[in-house]
């Protein structure tokens, strides 16, 4: 019998999440659950929104920056494509939303797509560094951190660190490499797509490179995760939850994870046990941080499919297809 491999991952996918959720709900006192849920403040609705637009609104001026090292690209264009891209990271796992968004700005902005996709893996590791440093500086503020947290910090530096070296080594090794694809055992037309697509890739690899895009990439990046800290602690008061500044920056970065090595789905059952092993030493209960997080889940989830949606619909009015085989080279 043979098995699609996609569909095999799905059902893994699927089979984790609900193992997961049943971990996070074990025990949990669904009436007290409930009775948090009544209790939310709807004035806090408002600048909670204002908040998340503004991470979504970040994250796309973020990749227009690293875009824009390699010649001018409309901004909306990037926004659009990050929206879009966000919306589809929460439904798809492995992070399928990066190609589609990479497929956006490249049918959208009329450029090469290996040049976005390089892009894209720069803001990826970078964005993981920033993070990661965030809640260093957050662990270190913090007197009781559960061991497995620190441990991803660990992990996760170490994969920063690597890839960052990955990404020097190729962009210094650029003519070894185009070298070595012109020796590669596979047939000719294939050695001559991946040779012709190279350099696009290395371009967008070189983002970093310069310091003024460096400077303007990592300041809008730090201003994202405190943004997204400012929305955790305002949706913490929403609930009478006091969640500090460095709680909420521990915090992003535990959540961060599920973005960072995905799993499931929108990080489903993953975001509620790392929200319990964050919040719960602190002083949490159970109930009060499922109902924090999964109200914080929620509200995100629709704001982030209704701009998603909302950049679909801007693509398909303007007549255009995602498709894969043209766009022009952005040397």
């Amino acid at each position: 019998m043979r098995f699609n491999n996609k569909y095999v991952y799905r059902g893994l996918s699927v089979a984790l999440a609900v193992g997961l959720l049943w971990l996070a709900f074990r025990g949990v006192n669904l009436h007290e659950l409930w009775e948090g849920l009544s209790y939310a403040k709807p004035f806090y609705i408002i600048p909670a929104f204002l908040s998340v637009v503004a991470t979504l609104f970040l994250r796309g001026l973020r990749w227009w920056i690293l875009l824009s090292s390699g010649g001018p690209v409309p901004m909306g264009s990037a926004l659009w494509a990050s929206m879009a891209g966000q919306m589809v990271n929460n439904f798809v796992p492995a992070r399928g939303g990066d190609l589609f968004r990479v497929a956006y700005i490249g049918r959208d902005a009329q450029i090469s797509r290996m040049f976005a996709l390089g892009t894209t893996l720069v803001e990826g590791v970078m964005d993981a560094a920033v993070v990661t440093l965030l809640g260093t500086v957050a662990m270190s503020r913090l007197s009781v951190i559960d061991p497995w947290i620190r441990f991803g910090a660990v992990i996760i530096a170490l994969c920063c660190l690597v890839g960052v070296v990955g990404i020097i080594a190729a962009v210094r090794l650029k003519a070894p490499l185009g070298r070595f694809v012109e020796r590669l055992p596979i047939p000719l037309r294939f050695r001559g797509r991946i040779s012709e697509a190279l350099p696009r890739f290395i371009l967008g690899l070189r983002g970093m490179s310069h310091p003024r895009t460096a400077g303007a990439f990592l300041a809008v990046t730090c201003c994202l995760w405190l943004t997204a800290a400012a929305y955790s602690m305002l949706w913490a008061q929403a609930f009478a939850l006091e969640l500090g500044l460095f709680q909420a920056l521990l915090l992003n970065f535990a959540l961060s994870m599920t973005q960072i090595v995905p799993t499931t789905p929108g990080g489903l059952g993953v975001i509620q046990v790392l929200a319990l092993a964050v919040l719960t030493p602190m002083g949490f209960s159970q109930a009060q941080t499922l109902t924090f997080i999964l109200s914080n889940q929620a509200f995100v989830l629709i704001i982030i499919g209704l701009f998603g949606f909302a950049a679909i619909v801007r693509l398909r009015l303007d007549g255009w297809e995602l498709d894969t085989n043209s766009g022009s080279k952005k040397e």
